[in-house]
């Protein structure tokens, strides 16, 4: 059998003891929070002991609350000593936004930097005709400048071939002209959208050197 403890009149019992069992008095009596006076009551200790404990447990719960709040008011910069919890909730949340936002610009600022530095300037000189090939990349973008001494070349059908392997690296052209320079050079300006899956940046080199061929 359960150890009981005879109550009379609260006198009998330690003040944890007597507020443990007020609580599992009230819960019983739907409401009542005092001990009927000159009444005797046969509690058993193991009642007792599961309401200290029940409330040794939600202080416990309450002070670790206390705690996450404490740490959220540290963490977010200007509030007040005394605010609160629901103002501490709102200004956690505000602070949260600003900082996915500010996040979002630096993540756009980086990639606009990434691609800038992507792009670069190769030029690529034929020793045997005087044959320039000059590129420009920037991300999947290209720009192609050939120039051609017309004296080296005779080929009537040149801006075709050149053409031809463009389209060999299933490279999209956006714009082609040819045009002479004081009847000396030949210029061939290319701009192109590269085929990733045609080599992408890989393919450019090869694009070069299918041009270089056409003036050997």
């Amino acid at each position: 059998m359960s150890d009981l403890i005879t109550v009379n009149n609260n006198k009998n019992i330690n003040g944890e003891n007597a507020s443990a069992m007020e609580t599992w008095f009230s819960r019983k009596n739907k409401g009542c929070s005092s001990i009927p006076h000159q009444s005797l009551l046969l509690v058993p200790m193991e009642i007792i002991q599961k309401e200290t404990e029940r409330r040794d447990r939600e202080k416990e719960r309450r002070k670790k609350v206390a705690d996450k709040f404490s740490v959220l008011q540290s963490l977010v910069p200007n509030l007040p000593n005394k605010i609160p919890r629901a103002e501490i909730m709102e200004e956690t949340i505000k602070c949260i936004k600003n900082l996915e936002g500010r996040l979002k610009e630096l993540e756009e600022s980086k990639k606009k930097r990434k691609e800038s530095s992507e792009t670069s300037r190769i030029s690529l000189n034929s020793t045997t005709n005087g044959s320039i090939v000059d590129v420009t990349v920037s991300g999947k973008a290209a720009f192609f400048g050939i120039q051609v001494e017309i004296n080296n070349v005779e080929e009537p059908f040149l801006f075709s071939k050149v053409m031809k392997v463009f389209e060999q690296y299933k490279a999209e052209i956006l714009n082609a002209t040819i045009s002479t320079t004081n009847g000396m050079k030949k210029i061939i300006t290319v701009s192109v959208l590269i085929n990733e899956e045609a080599g992408g940046e890989g393919s450019i080199e090869e694009i070069k050197k299918g041009i270089n061929r056409l003036f050997v």
